[in-house]
């Protein structure tokens, strides 16, 4: 029995209902109540109830291994036996073509396999399914509970109440307990000693010369629609939308197959989503779909018992490994509108388009270890300090001295694919439990294709504009909520809104005309200088 299942039975919450989209990796042959078991030689996989699998494989037909979650290859969504033509048993490079091979699996999933006397676990891009694993039981598994056969022995370096109560994350893929970890996306597992090998990126180089822009944003969009169209045609699906730049741009990819979306929604939860929801109301009618806006109030949601919202936040905590604050959702209350095991699919990763996580150009500052560290949250903003400083920086610069050339020439930008996304939608998702959420644009080819783009150019955010204008100018023109000012009767359907993007439209149009020999990063967006941190001793990486 895991953890988990002590947890759930001492709590009265059904496992099979809670850890439906998750699964675990063990050795022996033992099957694990609410859990479907598949065997896989000297260990055994037990899968969630309601969570997507496929077996993989070789050309010959015979087995490679398991799929869990949902990826989409070049041929569509992973499904039932799948034969992967470009794998053979009996090459010798035969994980070097499975590497490559997953460049261009998008989705969130993790793979299962094994050739000769290895049996490995590869993940999606940012381990955005969850892979946790623990050396003293020799278990894998979708978050921290399924690993563990008893409490957790707390990690010695997190002020947990900072966690718990304060918004602080376990990060540098640390979890809750001492001894397990959460994988790297870009490194497989081996199975057999549970250590991690880095297998991307292989690339010398990401950035390519202005003049290729146009071919990049149109691949760019070409991939992420494929997976939109093969995740809704498969699929019942719901799609947030917002005021910003993600969400559009997941909605302008998925073009003609924004019709198989079965709930395009908002959610109000603060005063500023109801810009959002003021915005996404455009999009959709622009994209002629219809649209839900779940208010937290006027009006309010059907009322919560104080016991329902406790039960909700244990199964929360319960899924997700640690006793930490729930999502706003939860909160107010609002995802009981979602649509119950429905794929939600999240614009995650197309934030590389606008180099969120490179604060500043300055490359002096992209050495300063400091500030780059707060921005990981191992304790809240205003309480990094000296101490927090020297006890985590040992595992930063180990992640750090991982990292290829390529990589390093944009260290801000792998800092937030590999590290921040893992301690983020990593763990969370996982406790969102009556939905499978995914991103379409988590592939290691579309984050190459974004890298591809100049970081100071991508913090101007305009290559989010320059490929919307691509796809639909319409929706490009549609003004974001930050354009719009403070009154929201501006954005209402019978307005004329069109003056206010004005200025933004006749810049994205000149790009384009001029195939981007104009797209220079200047202005540069003005990002919130990062914090102070006073009195700490720089390390250079």
């Amino acid at each position: 029995m895991t953890y988990a299942h002590r947890l759930c039975e001492k709590a009265s919450l059904n496992f099979s209902d809670l850890f439906a989209y998750q699964y675990l990796v063990s050795p022996g042959k033992k099957s694990i109540d609410g859990f479907d078991p598949l065997p896989f030689g000297k260990f055994s996989v037990h899968v969630g109830k309601k969570l997507h699998r496929a077996v993989v494989t070789d050309v010959k037909g015979r087995f490679f291994g398991y799929v869990l979650g949902i990826g989409v290859d070049k041929t569509g969504v992973i499904q039932g036996v799948w034969q992967l033509d470009c794998l053979d048993l009996d090459d010798p490079r035969v994980f070097d073509k499975f590497a490559e091979y997953l460049d261009d699996v998008s989705g969130r999933y993790v793979f299962v396999c094994a050739a000769g006397i290895e049996q490995r676990i590869y993940t999606d891009p940012v381990a955005m399914i969850g892979a946790v694993y623990n050396p003293l039981t020799k278990r894998v598994g979708s978050s921290l509970n399924l690993v563990l056969d008893d409490d957790p022995v707390l990690h010695p370096s997190y002020d947990h109440s900072a966690n718990e109560k304060r918004g602080g994350k376990y990060t540098l893929f640390h979890t809750r307990d001492a001894t397990a970890r959460r994988m790297n996306g870009s490194f497989y597992l081996d199975l057999y000693n549970m250590l991690e090998t880095r297998f991307w990126p292989r690339t010398e180089q990401f950035e390519v010369p202005r003049e290729q822009y146009g071919a990049v944003y149109d691949e760019i969009a070409a991939t992420a629609r494929h997976s939109i169209a093969s995740i809704t045609q498969m699929f019942k699906t719901s799609l947030p939308l917002s005021g910003g730049r993600d969400s559009r741009l997941i909605a302008g990819f998925a073009g003609e197959h924004i019709k198989n979306v079965n709930q395009v929604y908002t959610h109000i939860t603060n005063f500023s989503t109801r810009y959002d929801a003021s915005v996404a109301t455009l999009i959709a009618d622009h994209l002629g779909v219809d649209h839900e806006i779940h208010a937290w109030r006027q009006p309010s949601p059907p009322a919560r018992s104080r016991f329902k919202y406790r039960h909700q936040t244990r199964q929360f905590q319960t899924a997700v490994g640690a006793p930490v604050p729930i999502p706003d959702e939860i909160e107010k209350n609002v995802h009981q509108f979602l649509t119950p095991d429905n794929v939600v699919l999240r614009g995650h990763l197309t934030d590389l388009l606008r180099a969120v996580y490179v604060f500043t150009g300055k490359r002096s500052r992209w050495k300063d270890l400091d500030w780059q560290m707060q921005r990981l949250f191992p304790v809240p903003t205003q309480e990094f300090n000296q101490d927090v400083y020297e006890r985590f920086l040992p595992d930063f610069v180990s992640w750090r001295k991982t990292l290829p050339k390529a990589a390093m020439d944009l260290p801000l930008d792998f800092m937030f694919i590999e590290v921040y996304y893992n301690s983020s939608v990593g763990f969370t998702f996982n406790g969102l439990h009556k939905q499978f959420y995914t991103s379409p644009y988590n592939s290691r080819r579309l984050i190459a294709l974004s890298l591809a783009i100049n970081v100071d150019y991508r913090r101007t955010m305009k290559p989010v504009d320059d490929i919307l204008y691509r796809l639909d100018p319409d929706l490009c023109a549609i003004p974001y909520y930050k354009e719009a000012g403070a009154d929201l009767g501006a954005l209402a359907q019978n307005q004329d809104w069109r003056e206010i993007s004005q200025l933004r439209m006749e810049d994205v149009k000149e790009r384009f005309e001029s195939n981007y020999a104009s797209a220079e990063a200047t202005p540069p967006r003005q990002h919130p200088a990062p914090m102070s941190v006073p009195r700490l001793r720089i390390v250079n990486g």
